[in-house]
């Protein structure tokens, strides 16, 4: 048994960074495969999970099991969504938990399947999409580190209304449905977390709305891009790098515009030597100047 030690980080926006391998004790085995949720389902030599239909196209493989890693109760207090827990109920909830690695684009579950399971993010970055009505899927958020994604209430046997998708690699905590609900009936301080969660998110996208009502298409990406260095921003010598891929297509979709649109005023900006990273990484490299054009003190526009 070994315990990974590493200092523990904080993000400005509140929530643990990516450093939790200090709280994990790993006890490791070999050859051994870890049983699915309370239905023990072992995955197969070929990785699937037999819960899942061929068409679903989203595979255990997708989720792989930490072999026999252990959640630190500890690990839970960090978070907001299980800070009003007792101690005694931090370690029940923990060593009810299964962890899983992901990689860079694998799937965690998809919009429409059954939901079987509830989602904690301990490291990494998830996108959340949804289907659109006459184009691909378009990007709704992004759920980062210490936060609870997908159906988090009391839904067992409703459908996912998103699909989520790692965007770098990713550990994420999995209770079963079944086994969340019964802590959601025993357990007001969790009821409590979620519904301070939900409240946080749904001021989030207000505040998104809000900007798409009333400010023009520059001045809604500077504040995009001002949140995502708030909440997964890397400091490096050249510049404060967001901590995963971001496309613009995925920019003009949690902007409310155009790829076009998005496109021309990113690439003017990288003139400007204000952004960076191309196409699908993001950089700041002159963050008093995104402020500036974040509230209109600047004269700088694009129509």
């Amino acid at each position: 048994m070994t315990i990974i030690t590493s200092p523990a980080l904080s993000s400005p926006g509140g929530y643990p960074h990516a450093v939790f391998e200090s709280l994990f004790v790993l006890a490791q085995t070999h050859g051994e495969r870890r049983r699915l949720a309370d239905d023990s389902v072992v995955l197969s030599e070929s990785g699937r999970d037999p819960r899942f239909s061929r068409h679903q196209n989203c595979r255990a493989e997708h989720l792989h099991t930490c072999a026999v890693m252990k959640l630190e109760s500890r690990a839970l207090k960090r978070l907001p969504v299980f800070a009003a827990l007792t101690p005694e109920q931090r370690r029940e909830i923990a060593s009810a938990a299964l962890l899983r690695n992901l990689a860079k684009g694998e799937c965690v579950f998809r919009e429409a399947e059954t939901v079987s399971n509830a989602f904690v993010i301990l490291s990494g970055h998830v996108k959340l999409s949804r289907g659109g009505w006459h184009r691909d899927s378009v990007t709704l958020s992004i759920a980062h580190p210490g936060e609870p994604f997908g159906v988090t209430g009391d839904l067992s046997g409703h459908q996912q209304t998103k699909t989520a998708v790692a965007l770098c690699n990713c550990r994420l905590a999995i209770w079963p449905i079944q086994n969340w609900n019964e802590f959601l009936r025993a357990m007001p301080g969790l009821t409590v977390g979620l519904l301070q969660d939900v409240e946080r998110r749904l001021a989030i996208t207000e505040d998104r709305l809000a900007e798409i009502a009333s400010l023009d298409v520059s001045r809604r990406i500077a504040h995009l891009v001002l949140r995502l260095i708030d909440q997964a921003g890397r400091q490096e010598k050249d510049g404060v790098w967001v901590d995963f891929p971001v496309t613009r297509q995925e920019i003009a979709a949690l902007t409310g515009t155009t790829l076009h649109s998005a496109s021309r005023i990113l690439t003017q900006w990288e003139r400007e030597r204000i952004v960076g990273g191309g196409r699908r990484e993001l950089m700041v490299r002159n963050i008093p100047a995104l402020l500036s054009l974040a509230t209109g003190a600047a004269a700088h526009k694009v129509s």
